[in-house]
């Protein structure tokens, strides 16, 4: 939505004029452009750590069912590739 790629560009502005900017957010086509770093928490514990790359390309930390269950929500198996084509 509009909404999100403005904040999108804010974020991204703020970031490159030096700022850190620690972001909580459940759009991940959002996180995955403007971060660095990502860290995935899932009812309070860090389950994943690294870069939108790493987090795209480690399915590991879907073995949660929930992250799973959301998963098929986007029609995809596979959450991994789902993010992949976030980051093109």
């Amino acid at each position: 939505p509009a909404d999100v790629a403005q904040a999108v560009d804010l974020v991204k502005r703020v970031r490159d004029g030096g700022v850190s900017v620690i972001a909580i957010e459940h759009v991940m086509a959002a996180i995955m452009a403007i971060s660095d770093r990502i860290v995935v928490i899932n009812s309070g514990r860090m389950i994943a750590e690294g870069s939108p790359d790493e987090i795209a390309h480690d399915n590991g930390w879907i073995d949660d069912a929930a992250l799973r269950a959301r998963a098929k929500k986007f029609g995809k198996n596979d959450y991994g590739r789902y993010l992949d084509g976030l980051l093109d």
